[in-house]
C-alpha cells in the first residue's frame, strides 16, 4: 500500500512536471543555432533575485510575476524585445517557462521552452 501511494505521488508530480513545463524542451543544438543566426531571443522569467545572482549572456528578463500580473503589458513587452524572432523562455527548472508560455499564448505569443538556468548556462555564456 505505501509503496502504491509513493508510485502514485512521483506519477502525478512527473505529470504535472510535464504539463506546466510545456512538453519537451528546445534542443540545445537548436537553440545554440538560433541565436548564433540571430534568429531567437532568450527571455528569462526568473525573480529578480535569481536573476541577480547571474543571467544567460544577452537574454531578456520579465518575471514570471510581472506577467501573471499584467499579461497584456507583459505581451507588449516581450513582443518589443523579439519582433519576429523566436522566442525561448527559461527559468530555473522549466515550470515557471511553461506557465509563462501558457499564459503569454492567448496575447499572440508563441515562445518555446528551453528549460533550466543550469542547463542552459552549460552550453551558453553567462554573465555571473
Amino acid at each position: 500500500m505505501k509503496r502504491n501511494i509513493i508510485f502514485f505521488i512521483g506519477f502525478f508530480s512527473l505529470l504535472l512536471f510535464r504539463l506546466f513545463a510545456g512538453g519537451d524542451f528546445v534542443s540545445q543544438e537548436k537553440i545554440i543555432s538560433d541565436l548564433k543566426e540571430n534568429k531567437a531571443v532568450l527571455i528569462d522569467v526568473r525573480e529578480k533575485n535569481e536573476v541577480d545572482a547571474g543571467m544567460i549572456k544577452d537574454a531578456s528578463f520579465i518575471a514570471l510575476s510581472e506577467i501573471k500580473e499584467n499579461p497584456v503589458k507583459a505581451a507588449e513587452k516581450i513582443k518589443q524585445i523579439a519582433g519576429s524572432k523566436k522566442m525561448y523562455f527559461y527559468c530555473r527548472s522549466g515550470g515557471r517557462s511553461g506557465m509563462a508560455i501558457s499564459e503569454l499564448s492567448s496575447h499572440g505569443i508563441k515562445g518555446e521552452n528551453a528549460g533550466g538556468f543550469s542547463r542552459l548556462a552549460k552550453f551558453l555564456k553567462t554573465n555571473q
